[in-house]
Formats: structure tokens, C-alpha cells, sequence
């Protein structure tokens, strides 16, 4: 039976849109990984890599950027290095404090425990709950459990933000051994529970298209941060996602805000800055 040349035509037609569509389909899965590490290659809590490393350019880009240290970067870098001890970001987080905190002097006693703040009482005064919270963690020996309490029942638990920041506050009194730890952890394991929920879900494979969003991102590395810093482990292929998303700057999205909380995670898993 022959067929006609215009029948030829459009089959031939048909057969190159599917190609095409297939080639399009494949290209942009492989997209998702650049310039990202590979799945399968974090090994005993190390980072293979082919050239320089992924920690140091990043640390690199912290050390050279224009952009402003706002957020809590610079607790961020004060926490990552305490694992890196790297003199460049100690004299980085010390540079930065006044531009990171601006008008909000009682988070000093994050970086220095000696500060002592003027009035404690007006922390109560605190419009936003999250930074109040914070600031009561900083100075948790003026401040009863109680009261502490009182504040986090007043906070929405959204497995975002929220409840990263309410972790941050209960591990800044935890390791400022404020309470007594059959009442806080408690606390922590649960928040470290629905967390952790929160991020194998937003880490499923189904939502890696989305994840190098930078707000994704940011609080995807927020959550694997704190839940290191709260004391439990960090998953390998939270690390691996994160990397997904890093610049060939070394940044992630030209923010120090997230490149610190990117590398704070990673350091904790890593357990070293090499």
C-alpha cells in the first residue's frame, strides 16, 4: 500500500514534534542539576567535587559582596564559623553587626554574651512576635519558661518561617542552658518533627523544579540549618538540593542571607568548612 506524499509529510512532521518535545523534556531535567552537584555524591558527610570547593566559593562570595548583610546574616556567619574558625568571617560578622541589626541593639547579646541590654523589660514591647521570641532567647535567664510559653502559643506553627524561628529561639536557650531540658526538648523534638515532614516534602522530586526559587530555597536551607542546630541530623540529599541551587559565584542568589544559611547547613553535615 503507498502512501501519499502529503500523509508522508505530516507523519514526519508528527515523529520530529515528538522528538523535539522529548529532547525538551530530558534538557530541562538536566537543567534542575547545573551547576549543582550530582545525586550520589555526598559520601560519609563529604562533598566530592571536580575543581574548587563548593564551601570556599561560597565563604569567597560572603567575603567579596557588595550586597547588605540584613536578616541575621551575620548571626548566620557567626554560627558558621564557630565550625569554620576562619579569622576572615569573624572580622566579617563583627564588620557587618551594625548593618544586619540597624535599630534593634538588644540582639548585640547574640554576639556578645557580656552586653547587657538597657531595659529588658521593653523586649516585651516587641510588635513582631518571631523577634521578640529571639530577643527573650538571648536574655532567657530574665524570663521565665512560663512566659516563653506564653509567646510561642501565640505563634502560628506553618512549617516555614514561623516554626524555623520559634527552633532558633528554643536551641539559642538550650545552649545557653536556660531551662531545664525535660521541658524544652520536648519542645524541640517536636518542631524538629513537623519540620523535618515539611522538608522531605518540599525535597521531593516533583518539586526540584521549584526548589532554586529564591525564596524556596531560603527557607528550605533555613529549616535543614536550625534542625542541625537544634541537635539532630542533617540529611545528605537536603545538602545535595541546596547545592542544586548554587551560583558559579559560589552564592545562592547573590544573597548572603542565604548563602550563609546554605553554608551553615552544610558545614553541620559536613561537621568541618574543608
Amino acid at each position: 500500500m503507498r502512501i501519499s506524499k502529503k500523509k508522508l509529510i505530516i507523519f514526519s512532521f508528527i515523529l520530529l514534534t515528538i522528538i523535539v518535545g522529548v529532547l525538551i523534556v530530558f534538557r530541562s531535567k538536566e537543567e534542575i542539576k547545573r551547576p549543582i552537584l550530582e545525586e550520589g555524591k555526598l559520601e560519609e558527610g563529604k562533598i566530592e567535587i571536580e575543581e574548587k570547593s563548593l564551601l570556599k566559593k561560597g565563604i569567597d562570595f560572603l567575603l567579596v559582596t557588595d550586597e547588605k548583610f540584613v536578616g541575621g546574616a551575620t548571626y548566620l556567619v557567626k554560627k558558621l564559623n564557630e565550625i569554620c574558625n576562619d579569622e576572615r568571617l569573624e572580622k566579617l560578622w563583627k564588620d557587618k553587626i551594625d548593618e544586619d541589626i540597624g535599630e534593634q541593639k538588644f540582639l548585640l547579646r547574640l554576639y556578645d554574651s557580656a552586653y547587657q541590654y538597657p531595659d529588658i523589660s521593653n523586649l516585651e514591647n516587641i510588635s513582631h512576635l518571631n523577634t521578640r521570641l529571639v530577643a527573650k532567647a538571648a536574655y532567657c535567664e530574665n524570663f521565665s519558661f512560663e512566659n516563653v510559653i506564653s509567646d510561642i502559643s501565640k505563634i502560628e506553627r506553618n512549617g516555614g518561617y514561623n516554626s524555623t524561628h520559634i527552633l532558633l529561639a528554643l536551641a539559642i536557650m538550650k545552649e545557653k542552658d536556660c531551662y531545664d531540658k525535660k521541658l524544652l526538648n520536648p519542645l524541640i523534638n517536636e518542631l524538629v518533627k513537623d519540620l523535618i515532614i515539611t522538608q522531605n516534602k518540599e525535597g521531593k522530586p516533583e518539586n526540584l523544579p521549584n526548589l532554586c526559587n529564591p525564596s524556596y530555597l531560603d527557607i528550605y536551607a533555613e529549616r535543614a540549618a536550625v534542625i542541625g542546630y537544634a541537635g539532630y541530623p542533617i540529611k545528605g540529599v537536603w545538602v545535595e538540593n541546596i547545592l542544586r541551587c548554587q551560583a558559579e559565584n559560589g552564592s545562592w542568589f547573590d544573597s548572603p542571607h542565604t548563602t550563609s544559611l546554605a553554608l551553615w547547613a552544610i558545614t553541620q553535615k559536613n561537621k568541618n568548612c574543608q
